[in-house]
Parts: C-alpha cells; structure tokens; sequence
C-alpha cells in the first residue's frame, strides 16, 4: 500500500468517498443516491454525513431525498448557521477595531469560502485572518485591548473569547518551509476589497485562496486537523476552478508562489490526495514539477506527523504542569516528555531514520 493509498485509507470512509464523489459529479445519478440513503439514519449519521448530503443536493437540485429527511436537514443546516452568530459578531468588533488603527486584513481558509458561497452550510470553528507582518504585534495588543485571550504560535496567534476559539490571526501561512514571508506581498497585492459579515475586509484572488486550500490541506494531512476542514477542501477546490465569466484561472500565480516560498512539494501532495478521491479533481499538467524522490520524502514526513509526532504532542496534553508542580508528583514525567517529543521533532526532516521509526511502529501494532 502506498503512502497516498493509506492515508485515504485513513482519513476518509467509504461514505465520505461516494458522498464527496456523488456531490463533485457532473452528472450524479438519482440511483446511487438512493443505494445510498437506503438504511441511512440522520439521526445516527455523523454530522459531517448530513452536511456532505446537503452541498450534494445544493449542488445538484434535479436529485431528490426522501420527504421525511429535508425538512430535518434543513433544521440542522440553521442549527449550524445559528452556531456561528456569536463568532460572527466577535469577527466584526475586532476587525472594525483593527481598520480604525489603518491595519489592512484578508479573510482565509473557511472564512473566506463562507463569505464567497453563503448559501452553502460550513462549520467555523474560528475564522481566519492575514495581517502584513509589520502589524501583527500591533495586532496582537488590540486584541488583548478588545478583552481577548491570547495564545501564541510561531505563525498566528489564536484570540479565544469565554474559553471558545473565535479568530486566528495570521502573520503568514505557515508552510513549513522558512520562507513563508516572501508570499506575503503578492497575497495583498492580488487581494480585492468585499464586504465579509457585515466588515469591509480583503479577499485573496482565488489564485492565492487554491494555494491556502492545498497547503492547508497538506498540512491538515499531517494531522491535526478535524476530518470536516479536510472534506471542505474538495469543494473549496472545486469552486476555485470552476470557470468565471471573462476571467481565466492563472496556474502560473499558483506555480511561482510555490517556487518562492519552496512549498510545491506539499501543494502537490495535497492535489494527490484530492485527486485519489476525485480524479482530475486538480489539473497535474498545471502543477509545479516535483521529483519522485522529494514526494516520497514529503509523504514520508507526513506519516511522521500523522503517527509520531501528533500521538506524542496529544499525550503531552494530558500532563497540566502547574497540576504537576502543585501535586509534586507529575513534573518529572511531563518534563522527560517534553525533552523526548523536541527530540523526536528535530528528526522530521532525517528522511531514513523517520522511515526506520515508522517501519518500527507498524511492525509493533
């Protein structure tokens, strides 16, 4: 089994496949949407299941479902819609907060695809900002002025309000490849002004929203990431190509800002890993050449992350160190573990011996 092979495997079940493969469809067939519902509970089904069926049938209205479900999807679609009021409302005073200090923003990932496709239900967990690198301290201390809890990381810092995620706020997209800034400048420059919930922000040319989604997506495949963000991918994608009256998709956009920020490896194993689903989903002519060997690497580092390193960083979770210190009992098992995941995490890029790891962890199952 191959590397792509497995990680499918794993990420996504067969329903999630004919679901995605029905809505992405040209011409989706009424009797395979049938076998599907056939037995199928919206009661036990998990929500992502109903959210799948319902850009299925927004996508595709000539198919039909039995009476006794729309009614009760489109229940829990409002549910759904209702849910993000509160993060909505939080988006909007920060964001006039930060235009009232002249600080430029764009809109990302699911925040952007909400406000792009409003008719379409989509789960935010929080939403996603870009600040030019200049701004984000300044961007920071707003956000502790407006009553916001922080949390850093090397990329963003996460705004969290009454304990809920609500915005991530972004000085570039991490990639994982030390040269995230140099993409920065083209991200504003290709941007458009648009209204977003109520906010007049900056919207990324969908150039640059497709080279977010893979590089998202490829991260997401590392682990991490909820199976929800992974499925919206495919439509994101979908919606990014699909052709715009007097407008052309530009791939060389795509391809140079790959070749900037040295990141074309990942985006290409996230356009593998939507095409394995949907074939021809992504156009591989209009990818950035990439070498086998550099792919196996980056399909070898994404297990890495997948089955070391996310396992260890959520064990880790479990130890509270000023529980520990207060108990006098858990410090030095939270303190080996530290020491032992920053080792493992500086062997990521040691090719072989991650491979040796994996190879060893799959023979111990």
């Amino acid at each position: 089994m191959t590397h792509l092979d497995r990680i499918v495997q794993e990420t996504l079940t067969e329903s999630d496949q004919l679901l995605l493969r029905l809505s992405l469809s040209d011409h989706p067939s009424q009797e395979r949407l049938d076998a599907f519902l056939d037995g199928w509970e919206l009661d036990t089904a998990p929500m992502r299941e109903a959210v799948l069926l319902s850009y299925l049938l927004k996508m595709h209205p000539e198919l039909h479902c039995p009476e006794s479900i729309r009614p009760r999807l489109n229940g829990l679609l409002s549910y759904c819609r209702f849910q993000y009021l509160q993060l909505v409302g939080q988006f909007g005073t920060y964001c006039h907060a930060l235009e009232a200090e002249g600080i430029r923003f764009l809109v990302m990932k699911g925040g952007a695809m909400k406000a792009l496709r409003p008719d379409f239900p989509r789960w935010m967990g929080d939403i996603d900002l870009l600040v030019p690198e200049e701004d984000f301290r300044k961007a920071a201390q707003i956000a502790a002025q407006a009553g916001f809890t922080l949390f850093h990381s090397i990329h963003s810092i996460d705004l969290k309000k009454d304990g809920r995620n609500v915005l991530d706020v972004h000085q570039f997209v991490m990639m994982h490849t030390g040269k995230e800034r140099l993409a920065n400048p083209g991200f504003f420059a290709r941007a458009t002004p648009m209204r977003v919930f109520s906010v007049q922000a900056m919207m990324p040319s969908r150039e640059d929203l497709l080279f977010m989604t893979l590089i998202n997506l490829g991260r997401n495949l590392a682990g991490g990431a909820s199976k929800d963000s992974i499925l919206y991918s495919f439509f994101d994608v979908q919606f990014m190509l699909e052709p715009q009256e007097g407008r052309t998709f530009d791939w060389q956009i795509v391809r140079d800002v790959a070749k900037l920020t040295g990141s074309a490896t990942l985006l290409v194993i996230a356009a593998q890993f939507l095409n394995a689903v949907i074939p021809g989903l992504v156009p591989e002519k209009e990818l950035p050449e990439v070498s086998d060997t550099e792919l196996e690497k980056k399909w070898i580092w994404t297990r890495y992350w997948r089955e070391i390193l996310h396992p260890e960083r959520d064990r880790l979770g479990e130890f509270n160190i000023k529980k520990a210190i207060q108990e006098k009992t858990r410090p030095i098992p939270y303190i080996t573990g530290r020491l032992h995941y920053a080792f493992i995490k500086r062997q990521q890029h040691w090719t072989n011996l991650c491979a040796r790891r994996l190879q060893r962890a799959e023979n111990a199952r």
